[in-house]
């Protein structure tokens, strides 16, 4: 009795709500790499190559595209010293703006040497989500493939991800009032290093 045609999927639930919502497709960001003329510098030095784009000081925004409902998949590559954290960010409203500036909004991962960060800005308020969460892969000065992105999760929650050499350090669902459901710029920033 067993179906060898194909079939349609079905969901059914008696008296509750269920409901499906989409999954992080990976994106490359080769093109935005290539792209060194569309990268907002704010403070930051820019040194570009065949397929690199380096950094120092301040941030950089990619401003040519907004993403929502991806996973931003790279090779990343920075030096992390005492009191020097880089960020990187994602769902960034204003490009002209860094992350952690007062008018900005978006969500952070701040990688310390010994620890990451989840964070969210929306203005003035900075919300922690994670503190003290052990870096024991992201070394400095080495390539680590990484992704990161925000998935909205039906009309009212989203979902952070960030992977370092296929490793998941953060799946959190954010569904604080002050979540940010709209598509976003990437950015990277570095107090003063590359």
């Amino acid at each position: 009795n067993r179906i060898m045609t194909p079939g349609y999927f079905q969901m059914a639930q008696v008296d509750k709500p269920a409901s499906i919502s989409v999954v992080a497709t990976p994106t490359r960001l080769n093109d935005a790499i290539a792209d060194k003329v569309n990268w907002t510098l704010l403070g930051a030095q820019q040194e570009a190559g065949s397929g690199y784009l380096t950094y120092t000081g301040g941030a950089a925004t990619y401003n040519k595209e907004t993403y929502q409902n991806e996973l931003l998949d790279f090779n990343y590559k920075t030096e992390i010293g005492s009191g020097s954290w880089p960020v990187l960010a994602v769902r960034t409203q204003d490009p002209n703006s860094p992350i952690y500036g007062g008018s900005n909004e978006g969500y952070l991962v701040v990688i310390k040497q010994n620890t990451f960060e989840l964070q969210r800005f929306k203005g003035s308020d900075q919300h922690y989500f994670y503190q003290d969460t052990p870096n024991t892969v992201l070394t400095s000065n080495a390539v680590h493939h990484v992704q990161y992105g925000a998935v909205n999760v039906g009309a009212d929650a989203v979902r952070l991800i960030f992977k370092v050499d296929g490793q998941t350090i953060f799946d959190y669902l954010d569904t604080d009032s002050n979540r940010i459901m709209t598509p976003g710029y990437f950015q990277m920033a570095q107090v003063d290093k590359p």
